[in-house]
């Protein structure tokens, strides 16, 4: 609770004091990351809105208030989308583009993250732009599925969500996630449940198009609600493989080779 409010300081303290007791290699990664965060921490500010705090250096000040009120007319737009309104202050921060990699330890085509706060590199920008009110929009929609499914989406599902959300397309990528898909070539979505970071560069554009295809296809076939029942069975399902089979009557892989027909039928022949 500490960490998620930015209240650094008491964290690595309580942290270090459980390490004290018990050494935890995930827990000492942790610290660490606190560490880095809490380094520049300093020279942070900080706006509050209803459901946001708001933390960025100087550079961005007058990026900040049109930040704030981008998230919030985001935030109204996924509590209708979603049917949810989150209870939890979310925290956003802007950071210049060499601390977000500092910070993040992200691969270098990472262009924003969320671990429970949403990470964002703004070094020169002044104004909001149509490209930062997307990335805003998909690290929001982050957030929200966290606390929907309480940590438990897959990420896949996570991802194809969050770009459903800010109005992306596999029509880009269309013809090349056909012959993808009818190669082989790309993970089964039961491997996608996990981050996207580990994974081969020239696999992540087609991951995250494959991520998004099945949404497209949960639409077109079943409607939204079934995403909504997706979405919000997943606290107590034991596993994503069951909902799929109590909901939708099919196993992971029925579902793999039903979104793939969906991909051939639309971009196969172009």
């Amino acid at each position: 609770a500490f960490y998620g409010q930015e209240n650094l300081d008491q964290a690595i303290s309580e942290w270090n004091k459980a390490l004290g007791l018990q050494d935890n290699s995930r827990l000492r990664e942790a610290v660490a990351k606190a560490e880095r965060e809490r380094s520049i921490a300093g020279s942070f500010q900080e706006l509050r809105s209803q459901h946001f705090l708001l933390r960025y250096e100087g550079e961005a000040e007058k990026l900040s208030g049109v930040v704030l009120n981008t998230l919030e007319a985001v935030f109204v737009e996924l509590e209708r989308d979603l049917d949810f309104y989150p209870s939890e202050t979310i925290v956003v921060l802007l950071y210049p583009n060499e601390a977000f990699r500092d910070v993040t330890r992200s691969p270098d085509w990472v262009g924003a993250l969320n671990d429970g706060k949403i990470r964002v590199p703004v070094s020169g920008l002044a104004k909001m732009t149509p490209e930062l009110a997307r990335v805003l929009k998909h690290e929001l929609a982050h957030s929200f599925v966290r606390q929907i499914t309480q940590g438990r989406c897959p990420v896949w599902f996570n991802e194809g969500l969050a770009q459903l959300e800010e109005g992306a397309t596999t029509a880009v990528l269309g013809s090349q996630l056909a012959r993808a898909f009818a190669g082989g070539r790309l993970p089964q979505y039961s491997a996608l449940e996990t981050s996207f970071i580990d994974l081969p560069q020239d696999q992540v554009g087609l991951a995250y198009a494959k991520s998004l295809a099945a949404l497209e296809y949960l639409r077109d076939t079943q409607g939204l609600g079934e995403i909504d029942r997706l979405l919000k069975g997943m606290p107590a399902s034991p596993s994503f493989v069951r909902l799929l089979q109590n909901g939708l009557r099919v196993s992971y892989s029925d579902f793999e080779q039903e979104v793939g027909a969906y991909v051939e039928k639309r971009y196969g022949g172009t």
